[in-house]
Order: structure tokens, then C-alpha cells, then sequence
């Protein structure tokens, strides 16, 4: 599966994709990092990548509009 985390750090918008994730050890090892990025964060999101499709796995904070 593919997975896309996009995070806000307050000044730029980061995105980074990863492919060939399973859903067991990985996906939980991704989820734990994506997590422990909430300290430095202001929002974040989680979302698997399925054809035309997007997932929501995972989010904190809450975007703002134009961020």
C-alpha cells in the first residue's frame, strides 16, 4: 500500500510518500512516527494512497485556511 504524510510545522508544508507499506509491522512503525511528530507540528495527516481513492488512516491539529 501506499502511504502520504503531509505535516505543517508552522512555516512550510512537508509531504513525503511511502510505497510498499504492509499492514502490520509497518504501518504500525509509521503510525508511531507520524504520531511523535505532534510536539513539533502544528497539524498533520495520514492517508493511504489507493488509485484515484484517499484514505484518511490518521490526523492531528486541526488545519487553518491557506496553510
Amino acid at each position: 500500500m501506499k502511504i502520504q504524510i503531509t505535516v505543517f510545522d508552522g512555516l512550510k508544508r512537508t509531504t513525503r510518500n511511502y510505497d510498499n507499506i504492509y499492514k502490520g509491522v509497518n504501518l504500525a512503525e509509521l503510525r508511531e512516527g507520524f504520531y511523535a511528530q505532534e510536539n513539533w507540528n502544528k497539524w498533520g495527516t495520514m492517508i493511504q494512497l489507493k488509485g484515484k481513492e484517499r484514505i484518511l488512516l490518521a490526523r492531528f491539529g486541526e488545519a487553518q485556511e491557506g496553510e
